[in-house]
């Protein structure tokens, strides 16, 4: 009986010094269709960060990326939502521009009629959750 015993303490020995062969994992997938934003839905998302802002008309937005989300029980059918990441840099109160900063929301509409509702935009302090939520849905910025 100590023989088995032995052998099999020996085996789990061996077993958990091996290092198991690593496996590159693939950059996490979205379950959002990439969208191409038209003119409209653009000037939509500049006016729905610009609310959060000092000096709206200021905003300038740079790199976007957007992708409909997918109906809600059903990953193949489109729910006409559209999550948006994206970069904006505007004024502050010293009339100065402060940098691209990270922003997220939903837009909706149809036509040239659309909605942008704002999540939040970054500060430097929680600039690392923005990068991670639009990375966790597919969205790279």
């Amino acid at each position: 009986m100590s023989r088995v015993a032995l052998a099999i303490c020996m085996v789990i020995v061996v077993a958990a010094c091996t290092v198991p062969k690593r496996v590159a994992t693939p950059p996490p997938k979205g379950v959002m269709a990439p969208v191409t934003l038209s003119a409209a839905q653009i000037e939509a998302i500049r006016q729905g960060v610009g609310v959060r802002l000092k000096d709206p008309e200021s905003a300038r937005l740079g790199r976007l990326s957007a992708g409909m989300l997918p109906k809600e029980g059903n990953l193949r059918e489109e729910s006409g939502i559209i999550a948006v990441c994206g970069f904006v840099n505007a004024k502050n109160s010293y009339d100065g521009y402060v940098g691209q900063m990270p922003f997220s929301g939903f837009l909706t509409g149809a036509g040239d009629v659309h909605i942008f509702a704002l999540s939040g935009i970054a500060t430097r302090d929680t600039e690392a959750w923005f990068y991670r939520d639009c990375r966790v849905w597919g969205l790279r910025l």
